[in-house]
């Protein structure tokens, strides 16, 4: 027992001994550097390309530790960061491959264990974040946990806040998750990102009215109306092409109001929508929807005049985007399948809000094989169009029109 006592005492003194000699050091440097010449007396500069030197151990815990060295508790004071140990692709791939294998388990174990650092403690870049989340949202949807990919995706909808991917796979497992809370967050989020967007807009905006300021004080020759008006028109399509970063959360946010059997609110989050991105054929397409779906819902009004007026206004709405829709859907086709596809879904709305005489030549257009022969079968909506058509004239009372319809276009 002396024995041991007198060599913790030994250990005890050399330690301090090395305390001694490092604080002594230190005050020599110290005194070395140059002082302050500012106000803030005994302020010194210190060269910060230099590391910070590491703290001295806590004198407390030497009684408990005394079997390691002093290299060993500097060592443990000083972590290194924490960065991937293989590649991003690697890492990636592994987990990808796990999860089409089947084993979930292993693919969230492996996910879970990269995303619960930092992106700067991880070494991951932005994207390759993104990567992970999304591949991780897709994991926990396999696996029944909604409430997990919910926020998986709500994550990837804050580094990759332009993707409808990112907001539809968001949508689909708040729909999914058991409760409200996962469709209020992803409400929220919607909200929050059209926020932040309108706001990088408005400082832009902003900025390029400073600049154009700024070079007409300092152009002392004048510029040439032509080449200012030019200008001005470039600046308001850029900004106009830079404010479609706002539409997939408006979008995203519309149909989960469509998913809740709020069309008010989904036909206000489309046509804001639309106003955004007018050349886009599926935000005409959804703002149609909605608004057919308001025209023809079933609460009354006090005021059945003024229930009436708003019927019609939206049957009109829905009309105007299902043409919009229509023309958009042609342009971008190579095909005659575009306006087919316009023709149904105008005959469609029109269909449900209870105007079957004007549907009926939108459906025989649909129909017409010659018209769109170029279009292939696995694309072709004769069938609906033709089942569409048959009820129209089942429920008119003309059973034999009904029957030649089927047999001309639904036989298989």
């Amino acid at each position: 027992v002396a024995d041991a006592v007198a060599a913790r005492k030994r250990k005890r003194a050399a330690r301090e001994a090395a305390l001694a000699k490092r604080s002594k050091s230190a005050r020599h440097d110290s005194a070395a550097v140059p002082k302050s010449d500012g106000v803030f007396v005994g302020y010194q500069k210190r060269d910060r390309s230099k590391p910070k030197p590491a703290r001295d151990a806590d004198r407390g815990s030497e009684d408990g530790e005394d079997g390691l060295s002093s290299d060993a508790e500097e060592t443990a004071t000083t972590r290194a960061p924490i960065t991937l140990a293989v590649p991003f692709e690697l890492t990636l791939s592994a987990a990808h491959a796990l999860f089409l294998r089947g084993d979930k388990t292993g693919a969230s174990r492996l996910l879970d264990e990269i995303l619960q650092h930092s992106a700067r403690d991880s070494g991951l870049e932005k994207n390759q974040q993104a990567s992970f989340l999304y591949l991780k949202a897709h994991v926990a949807s396999a696996g029944g946990d909604f409430r997990a990919a919910a926020e998986a995706a709500k994550l990837l909808c804050e580094r990759v806040p332009k993707s409808m991917e990112a907001w539809s796979l968001h949508l689909a497992a708040a729909e999914r998750a058991e409760g409200r809370t996962a469709s209020t967050v992803f409400l929220r989020a919607c909200v929050r990102s059209d926020r932040e967007e309108r706001a990088r807009e408005a400082r832009e905006m902003a900025e390029d009215e400073e600049t154009e300021k700024t070079e007409k004080e300092t152009d002392s020759r004048g510029m040439p109306t032509e080449t200012l008006t030019n200008d001005v028109s470039a600046t308001k399509s850029d900004l106009r092409g830079g404010s479609k970063a706002r539409a997939p959360a408006l979008l995203a946010s519309g149909l989960a109001h469509c998913a809740r059997g709020a069309w008010g609110r989904a036909a206000n989050a489309f046509a804001r929508c639309f106003l955004i991105a007018p050349d886009e054929p599926i935000v005409c397409l959804c703002a149609a929807v909605a608004a057919a779906h308001l025209a023809t819902e079933s609460d009354e009004l006090d005021d059945e005049t003024e229930n009436a007026t708003e019927r019609c206004a939206a049957a009109v709405k829905a009309a105007a985007f299902f043409q919009r829709a229509r023309f958009l859907r042609a342009q971008c086709s190579p095909t005659s399948a575009g306006e087919q596809e316009g023709d149904y879904n105008l005959a469609r709305g029109l269909h449900q809000m209870g105007l079957p005489h004007l549907a009926v030549p939108l459906y025989e257009k649909v129909l017409d094989r010659q018209k769109h022969a170029d279009v292939p079968v696995s694309a072709s909506l004769a069938f609906e169009a033709a089942h569409n058509l048959a009820l129209i004239y089942k429920n008119a009372g003309a059973a034999a029109l009904a029957r030649d319809v089927l047999r001309t276009h639904a036989t298989v």
